[in-house]
């Protein structure tokens, strides 16, 4: 089970090479929002969470990412599971889309950890993408990946076809796992307003217990 879940992570990677080498590179790219906000209300738990993307500099060297959520379950048997959860880090561009810096994470369970983190970010017309690679140097031995895919295409003037990856997964010096998450989105979107469809899987501990939400989202954009 453990290697299913190495296995997926590696099909999310050739996911986005193959989407990259789909785009079209004559169009312009619109500028990045820099917070992104979602309410996730599904049969088993309501996800809020926030993305926060900007360079912080004149030179467009240094970029701040922020990544925060709260699962709320709704049954006493799954409010175990709740979880406060952000990842906040400082990256410095030192070649092209290839950035390093540190940060800093916290989970309600495990409380707050520094890492040393390497990160790819892409963006085209259409696609928008950043892997993140985190190792915890305080407290724990953790390794953390973090893929976020954002893809649309125009249906008509006013509304694209909105669809978004977010997977993540931590593993003790790579051997036991510790958390994981995939979440996946396909709607409408329309003036900076996105909504439609949620479906997630989120699993925990050693032995992995899955835990799947379907629902609806709601997600605004602020540039």
């Amino acid at each position: 089970m453990l290697y299913s879940y190495k296995k997926n992570f590696s099909y999310c990677l050739l996911l986005l090479s193959y989407l990259f080498h789909a785009q079209i590179t004559n169009d312009s790219i619109p500028s990045p929002p820099i917070i992104q906000t979602e309410i996730d209300a599904g049969y088993r738990k309501i996800l809020l969470s926030t993305i926060v993307t900007k360079k912080i500099d004149r030179q467009k060297k240094f970029n701040f990412l922020n990544i925060t959520a709260v699962h709320s379950f709704y049954t006493k048997d799954d409010r175990r599971f709740d979880e406060v959860f952000s990842n906040m880090a400082v990256t410095y561009n030192y070649a092209g889309p290839f950035a390093a810096g540190a940060g800093m994470k916290f989970v309600n369970t495990t409380g707050i950890t520094p890492f040393l983190t390497a990160q790819y970010s892409k963006r085209t017309p259409r696609l928008s993408a950043i892997i993140l690679l985190s190792y915890m140097v305080i407290n724990i031995p953790l390794r953390e990946a973090i893929v976020m895919i954002n893809y649309r295409y125009p249906i008509n003037r006013d509304y694209q076809l909105f669809t978004q990856l977010l997977a993540t997964t931590s593993w003790l010096d790579f051997k036991l796992h510790r958390r994981s998450q995939q979440q996946f989105r396909i709607g409408l979107d329309n003036k900076a307003f996105q909504y439609g469809l949620a479906i997630d899987f989120d699993q925990y501990d050693l032995n992995p217990v899955t835990k799947t939400n379907v629902g609806l989202f709601l997600r605004k954009e602020f540039r």
